[in-house]
């Protein structure tokens, strides 16, 4: 597996664990400079980024996918971004959540797009339970988005439901990525966007209803880890 990476692939990974070694420092210390934490937080999907870019629209658009992505870890990683820099007006949560919604559709075209190793026709018959799992996907959705809602704030609920439905596109768009292919792109698209949800859950789980259990680790090893999967993926 660390073998068949592409290399820039490789540098991200060497780059979270970076990120994480220098997470451990601080705590350490119990000192944290933010503007560090956030530059070493959004550089491993910088790293992606460059490495993503080439010729063609979806070599462009997974550039710009995984862009957004780390200008979405940088205003996440501290959560008054406007206080701490003195940027008045600036809502920290709000534009991370904002970039990565943007993400996400980048990533949902990237998926349509198709790749190698194409199975069926397009205009073949989605099977049961291709539709099942996509049916699934926005149920999920819904479900979470009802556990959350009454602790979000009013002018969260907006923002935080249409990146619900973005996220959710992308699994779907995942799943249905794995059934038109045969290469194992499919299967790491398909490891990604699960492992994405599965991140993305999880700090929802710890924001917006109650502290989870090695939280920090478990968001951020799913993250990455699902960042450096679509990668691969959008690369095949």
């Amino acid at each position: 597996m660390i073998k068949s990476m592409p290399e820039f692939a490789k540098l991200a990974s060497v780059s979270v664990l970076l990120y994480v070694a220098f997470t451990f420092l601080e705590e350490k210390r119990g000192a944290t400079c933010w503007c560090w934490h956030a530059a070493m937080k959004a550089f491993p999907c910088l790293v992606l980024a460059a490495g993503s870019l080439g010729n063609g629209c979806k070599a462009k658009v997974a550039a710009a996918g995984f862009f957004l992505s780390a200008a979405g870890d940088f205003f996440l990683a501290h959560d008054d971004l406007a206080k701490d820099a003195n940027v008045a007006g600036v809502e920290s949560f709000l534009v991370g959540l904002l970039a990565f919604l943007a993400s996400q559709w980048c990533f949902v075209y990237c998926f349509n797009k198709g790749g190698k190793g194409a199975s069926k026709d397009s205009g073949e018959p989605r099977s049961a339970l291709e539709l099942a799992l996509v049916t699934a996907c926005y149920a999920y959705a819904g479900v979470m988005f009802q556990v959350f809602k009454p602790n979000l704030e009013q002018d969260m609920l907006v923002p935080v439901a249409l990146y619900n439905v973005s996220l959710s596109t992308m699994l779907a768009s995942a799943i249905s990525h794995y059934f038109d292919h045969t290469t194992r792109g499919g299967i790491l698209g398909l490891l990604g966007g699960v492992s994405f949800v599965a991140s993305d859950s999880y700090l929802a789980l710890n924001m917006f209803l109650q502290p989870m259990p090695h939280a920090k680790f478990v968001i951020l090893s799913t993250y990455f880890t699902a960042q450096i999967l679509l990668a691969m993926t959008f690369a095949a």
